[in-house]
């Protein structure tokens, strides 16, 4: 526990800025969102680093709005089971983006956050 506290007033600048970042997301585009969506896809029992690392080649790459999942899987080695995670993130654009535009905001009710997650896990 020392070690953690310590670790946070080190880092307690940087960790606001993140959160932050967090807040700003959902003021931003539903793309945007939609990336982050993905990004926490790739992020369980993997390097969260190693996987904003990917989201972002992806992006650059046209993948993560266009790719298929063979074609995503080489791009996020860093995440274990990255032949699903495709899967899903591929699934995910499908029930997201409907004529060539994202909607995901529609899907998060803000009032009842609790609710919203359970939906989206």
């Amino acid at each position: 526990m020392k070690n953690l506290l310590e670790y946070y007033r080190k880092n307690k600048k940087l960790i606001k800025n993140r959160l932050e970042d967090f807040e700003d997301s959902y003021k931003k585009d539903d793309k945007h969102v939609f990336s982050e969506l993905c990004f926490c896809i790739l992020t369980p029992q993997a390097e969260a680093v190693e996987c904003g690392k990917a989201i972002k080649e992806l992006k650059t790459n046209g993948l993560l709005f266009n790719g298929q999942p063979k074609a995503i899987s080489p791009y996020i080695k860093a995440a274990r089971f990255l032949n699903k995670k495709a899967e899903f993130i591929v699934n995910a654009r499908e029930l997201f983006k409907k004529n060539g535009c994202f909607s995901i905001k529609d899907y998060i009710d803000e009032k009842d956050i609790l609710k919203t997650r359970e939906w989206f896990a």
